[in-house]
This record gives structure tokens, sequence and C-alpha cells, in this order.
């Protein structure tokens, strides 16, 4: 309700996800108003394509990595005429249908396919990065990206379950965690 100050407006939906968002955001818009639903995941925009089906006319989907989010719009705000966007949502972090789905690779409740990409069509499995890497390497992207104090530990974990031709899953990657 606060994020809609102009009914006509051109609003953006960062991650759109399943679409419940930008569901709400549309319900909130006037006729004219318009949404740009973005997800760097294919399978987050089939979803929200499925849920804003409805509202076809007054939304635009848009595949993009949130980090190229500026210069991937740019293009749609001056396509609806508008100054720039009158609000914009981003619900950041990993979705729970991400979560949920043990083929996508993120999950420590189910085996899956170590994996762990937002766009499945781009980039390394985790897999294959955790068999190339070098420990000092993975040190520091658990560290910083992981914000982990015990990543020197768990990283020769992970080295050690590599050397073993223990870690294609995430199930294996869990138990190498586990075992620092």
């Amino acid at each position: 309700a606060g994020l809609v100050v102009d009914d006509d407006g051109f609003y953006i939906d960062a991650t759109a996800g399943g679409g419940g968002h930008g569901e709400a955001i549309l319900q909130a818009l006037g006729p004219s108003g318009h949404l740009l639903a973005c997800d760097r995941d294919s399978a987050a925009m089939d979803e929200a394509g499925r849920r804003l089906a409805p509202h076809r006319g007054r939304v635009t989907f848009l595949q993009c990595a949130f980090s190229s989010l500026a210069q991937s719009v740019a293009p749609h705000v001056r396509r609806h005429e508008a100054a720039g966007a009158a609000g914009i949502l981003a619900d950041l972090g990993v979705s729970s249908h991400q979560i949920d789905e043990a083929s996508r690779g993120f999950s420590y409740h189910q085996d899956g396919p170590l994996d762990m990409r937002m766009d499945r069509s781009t980039g390394v499995p985790a897999v294959d990065l955790l068999q190339q890497i070098e420990q000092a390497a993975l040190v520091k992207l658990i560290r910083d990206y992981g914000e982990e104090r015990r990543a020197k530990q768990i990283a020769g974990a992970i080295c050690r379950r590599r050397g073993e031709g223990l870690l294609s899953s995430t199930s294996d990657l869990r138990e190498a965690v586990a075992s620092t």
C-alpha cells in the first residue's frame, strides 16, 4: 500500500519470484499503471508469468540479473515514456521456491545435485567450482560471501571430501561443513 503512490505510474519488481508482490502492485495500480517484473531465475519468471497472466498488457517480463538492473530496465522506462520508476520493490535473497526444489541444489534439507545457480543457463554449477577451486581461494569465497568465521576449517573439510571423491551432492556438502 505504501509503494504505489501514483496509480498510473511505472513500477519495477526487481525480484519477481513467484509473482506475489507483483500481483499486489498490479492490483493497486490504475488501468494505465504498468509493472516491469524482473528476475534472474527463469523458473521464477515462468511462475510469475502464470500468476500475472490476468494482467497481460499491464505487465512486462524481463529476465535479468539484479546487478544489471539499471542498464536492463532503462529501455523499458523510455518505452513507457516514464521519467523514471514511480517505485521499485526488491525482495533480496534466495527464495523459498529455490530452496524447496531439491534439484536447484540450495537445500540442506533435501539431497540434490550441487548446483546453486540462480540462473541455471549461465555460470558454473557449484559442484564444478568446488572440484576446481584452490583451497586458499575457497577460504576467501566462504569468508567474503558467506561471512563465515570458520572459513578455513570449512574449506579444508570440503577439499578433503573432494580429494576422497565424496563431493557431488548437497548432502555431501552439508556433511563436509558439519564435520568441522
